[in-house]
């Protein structure tokens, strides 16, 4: 992983469901203007969830950043945001994988009742996941001005997408069926 290009910050939002509220909506997009103040010259993409739209008031409240660019899925490619990005931060979604997957340093942002996100990408050093608004921005900034910090992940990211990705479709596929057999055999999953 390397800052080179990738500057941006991009949020990942979600919508409403019985796992994630609005209160929990309504903080994740707090953090989204807290790092835009903060670091007014880093671009800050918000991508929209593909079936949840941001209300006309949040469109609105995140229109007062110069810095903040919205990147709605029909306009713009998942491989095009990340390609940006030095981190991906997202509250409990597929995004986390495939930020992974394209070299984007994941930030969870899970404070909800979830537990905690899997596979556990933080346990593997792969990413990072808190709990906290405090804790989330203070994350976000030590990523965003340490490049060493941020570089520090690039092996266990490595790691994981060796584990869970692969550009050979037949072995991809088997590895697949691997992990199910897996989680089959594992204690507690009859």
């Amino acid at each position: 992983m390397s800052g080179g290009n990738r500057r941006a910050v991009c949020f990942f939002m979600q919508g409403v469901s019985r796992l994630i509220s609005k209160a929990h909506r309504d903080e994740f997009l707090r953090l989204v203007t807290l790092v835009a103040a903060e670091f007014p010259d880093i671009p800050v993409l918000v991508r929209e969830h593909p079936s949840y739209a941001l209300t006309i008031d949040e469109q609105a409240d995140l229109a007062r950043f110069p810095n903040i660019r919205m990147t709605p899925p029909k306009e713009c490619a998942m491989a095009e945001v990340l390609g940006m990005s030095r981190v991906a931060v997202s509250i409990y979604s597929t995004t986390i994988l495939e930020s992974i997957a394209g070299g984007v340093l994941p930030l969870i942002f899970n404070m909800t009742s979830l537990p905690a996100y899997c596979p556990d990408v933080h346990a593997a050093g792969a990413g990072l996941e808190v709990k906290t608004l405090e804790a989330a921005v203070h994350a976000i900034r030590r990523i965003v001005t340490d490049e060493s910090y941020a570089r520090q992940f690039a092996p266990a990211m490595e790691q994981f997408r060796q584990r869970y990705f692969s550009r050979d479709r037949r072995r991809a596929a088997d590895r697949i069926v691997q992990e199910i057999v897996s989680l089959c055999r594992a204690p507690g999953s009859q």
